[in-house]
């Protein structure tokens, strides 16, 4: 008598930030290894936590009780994006002094900021600083007018792709003091 290969149920596929982590899972048999090994917490459990740095099709191979096999294939996908907030207040309250950017997977930047007279205020080429830290609203030490300001922002991701916000480079901040 010839035994039906197991019937694989599996994740969905995934879409996951740089550097966040999923747990994908198959069920269907007794046995459990996936491919490929790398951004697995463990291959050979039905349910491991993946961390993959690029996009990655893992493919799991089932085996029941009875030695037959059967596979399936879950894809988490690394989703490298950016938003940039269209206003801020630098008034020292505490709350929301800082323009920066936020996104994931962003490995350089380049952001400038031009003040209503086409004067550079402000500018960075380091993905701590912009995402993290940010521009305060001042110029030489003296803080800027309220007003709108034109940022420039030229960014790629972890696998080389230009990052965009709003399908454009540039855009408007505006300060409320």
């Amino acid at each position: 008598m010839v035994s039906p290969v197991p019937i694989v149920s599996k994740s969905n596929d995934i879409i996951i930030g740089y550097q966040e982590n999923t747990q994908i899972w198959a069920s269907g048999g007794s046995q459990y290894k996936w491919e490929p090994a790398n951004g697995l917490d463990n291959s050979s459990i039905s349910s491991p936590i993946a961390s993959p740095e690029t996009t990655t099709a893992y493919s799991v191979f089932v085996t029941d009780m009875n030695g037959c096999e059967s596979s399936a294939q879950v894809t988490v996908s690394i989703k490298n994006e950016v938003f940039v907030p269209n206003l801020f207040t630098p008034n020292g309250d505490g709350k929301n002094d800082y323009f920066m950017i936020f996104g994931t997977g962003i490995a350089k930047i380049n952001l400038r900021i031009y003040s209503p007279e086409g004067i550079l205020v402000y500018e960075t080429s380091n993905v701590e600083e912009a995402t993290k830290n940010g521009w305060d609203g001042t110029y030489h030490g003296k803080p800027m007018g309220a007003g709108k300001y034109l940022w420039v922002l030229e960014a790629s991701s972890t696998d080389g792709k230009p990052l965009i916000f709003n399908d454009s480079n540039k855009g408007i901040i505006t300060i409320l003091r």
